[in-house]
């Protein structure tokens, strides 16, 4: 993506990101002993965490079966945050750990059943703040 923006010489440009995208990766594997090769095309969707809340996640939906990176960016300027993915079922699925200021941190979770999934932080009181959200899954 390319930005052009004006700026004084010797000055920094300053331009506001849109970080909420979704990229669409091909995973492949290839077993060099006997040539067997699997491949997956994982969308991806990134969520910004700040203060105590995330964005990048209202209304997403996904189709059951479908293997999906979450990419995790921390936006707070002092706080860890961390994305915790439950199940319709409520069974952890997987979670991007502990991810500092200006970090970014991704997981690859494979959404098998429909329903409504839970995303949390689970640091500290975090969740208990408002730093949590769900999506569907059809």
């Amino acid at each position: 993506m390319v930005r052009r923006v004006w700026a004084l010489r010797g000055t920094r440009p300053a331009t506001t990101v849109d970080r909420r995208y979704q990229w669409l990766y091909v995973y492949g594997f290839v077993r060099p002993a006997t040539g067997q090769s699997w491949w997956a095309l994982a969308p991806t969707v990134t969520i910004e965490a700040m203060d105590y809340s995330y964005d990048g996640l209202a209304g997403t939906t996904f189709t059951k079966g479908e293997t999906v990176e979450f990419r995790l960016h921390n936006e707070a300027p002092e706080e860890k945050h961390e994305l915790e993915i439950f199940g319709p079922d409520g069974d952890a699925l997987g979670e991007v750990g502990p991810t500092k200021p200006g970090a970014t941190g991704h997981v690859v979770v494979t959404l098998a059943d429909a329903g409504t999934y839970r995303v949390n932080c689970g640091i500290d009181d975090h969740a208990d703040k408002g730093m949590k959200g769900t999506f569907t899954v059809t």
